[in-house]
């Protein structure tokens, strides 16, 4: 599944199909269902600008696991173990 990582308040404005366009420095083909990844930073000079002033949450992300790299020891230096994340919400 591809993914669009993009600052808020924009990522907001794409779910309430608000943005339909997103201008990059690169072209894709790309077209169809995507996911939207939002990081914490907030830029709040775009939302003074836009006039939005709410908070707005479309899915909780889920919390990733431990890779084999943080079981590796000094003498099990390729280890096989792991543990899984928990799952983020879906929206729909």
């Amino acid at each position: 599944m591809k993914c669009l990582s993009i600052c808020q308040p924009f990522a907001n404005l794409i779910i309430q199909n608000k943005k339909t366009i997103e201008l990059r420095k690169w072209n894709t083909n790309f077209r169809g269902v995507f996911l939207i990844h939002a990081p914490i930073k907030i830029r709040k000079e775009d939302c003074k600008r836009l006039k939005i002033n709410e908070e707005f949450t479309a899915a909780a992300g889920g919390k990733g696991g431990l890779g084999n790299t943080r079981f590796k020891s000094s003498t099990n230096r390729a280890p096989r173990k792991f543990t899984k994340g928990t799952q983020g919400e879906e929206f729909t």
